[in-house]
Formats: structure tokens, C-alpha cells, sequence
């Protein structure tokens, strides 16, 4: 049943895509991060991978939407990096505890490449405007924004309903594209 579902996704995925593109321009930075969060949640509840290393990333990650200090939201979450963290030759983490950068290593390293390129994508939407001025729909953000989506449905997980996060417009009024600040449950 699970193939015949992802074949369906497959065979319609690139419209529905498309669509969903259309719509995720619309959405602001802080939005498309919050959505790019949202899949990821869906992800490890649909893997059942849960603990509290994963909880720590997650509430990383979520600290974006509400952060008035990006700068400060990047140097804490470059601790959390696939490549970072599996890195056997880095030193001590920055803001990680030696002992929550092991844990997140074991956990890291019996994730699929796939899912930790997923992890990657997600902190590069973050990433993808810190020190560039947002034009047109910002392509720095929506690139990985929408690798999240094709890593989702390629693997036949649900995609979160867009439009809790349409509500964040990606609109000159709004930071210039990034949207306000806005703690996590205004997107759940």
C-alpha cells in the first residue's frame, strides 16, 4: 500500500510541486523555515525516531521564528550540522556540551544520508539570507525549501497543509521577505 502512495506522489509530484513552489514564495523566510521544521517533525514521528538529542535540534531549529538575534541563532546552530557533528576530526562544539555532541552522533549516525542532507537543508533556509539582501523571493531560501519538499515526498511522508504558514507573508512590510518574529505555535 505504502509503494502504491508513493508511486501516486510520484506520478503527480511535479504539478503538485509546482503549486507548491507558487504558494512557499508567497510564505516568508521565517515561514518557509517553520514549514521546513514542520516536514521535519512529520518526518521522524513518521521513522519514529524521537529522544532528547532530536528534541535539542528541533528546538534549535525553532528558535529561528522567534530569534531577534540571527546572528547568534547561527553560531548555535552550526553545532548542529550533519557534517559538523559526524566530523571525527572537530574539535569541541561551540555551544554543544561534549557529551550532547556524542549523543547527537550516535543518533546522526545511523540516520539515512538522505534524512541528515534533510537536517542540512533545513539549517541553510535559516542560513540562506543572514548576510544577503532578500531579492525577488529570496532563491537563497527557497532552493532548500523545496529540497525539503522533495525529500518528504520521495519518501511518501505528509506534507504539512499550507496554510498556517501562508499567514507569514513574504512581503516588503514584513522585514523585507523575512517575515516577523514569531514563537512556534503560531505555525501549529
Amino acid at each position: 500500500m505504502l509503494n502504491f502512495i508513493r508511486n501516486v506522489f510520484a506520478f503527480l509530484h511535479p504539478t503538485l510541486l509546482q503549486q507548491l513552489e507558487d504558494h512557499l514564495k508567497g510564505v516568508s523566510i521565517t515561514g518557509r523555515m517553520a514549514y521546513c521544521i514542520s516536514c521535519l517533525e512529520s518526518a521522524l514521528a513518521s521513522e519514529q525516531l524521537h529522544g532528547p538529542e532530536l528534541e535539542n535540534l528541533l528546538a534549535h531549529l525553532w528558535e529561528f521564528t522567534s530569534s531577534t538575534d540571527l546572528g547568534d541563532w547561527e553560531e548555535r546552530i552550526m553545532d548542529f550540522l550533519p557534517e559538523v557533528i559526524l566530523d571525527s576530526s572537530q574539535k569541541q562544539p561551540a555551544f554543544l556540551t561534549v557529551e550532547a555532541a556524542k549523543q547527537l552522533k550516535k543518533i546522526y549516525s545511523v540516520l539515512s544520508p538522505s534524512l541528515l542532507q534533510c537536517i542540512d537543508d533545513i539549517i541553510e533556509v535559516g542560513r540562506g539570507n543572514l548576510y544577503a539582501g532578500t531579492v525577488g523571493h529570496s532563491q537563497n531560501t527557497l532552493a532548500p525549501t523545496m529540497s525539503v519538499v522533495r525529500y518528504m515526498v520521495a519518501k511518501g511522508y505528509a506534507l504539512p497543509a499550507i496554510d498556517k504558514f501562508l499567514r507569514s507573508p513574504f512581503s516588503e512590510q514584513d522585514s523585507h521577505g523575512w517575515g516577523k518574529r514569531l514563537d512556534r505555535r503560531f505555525f501549529q
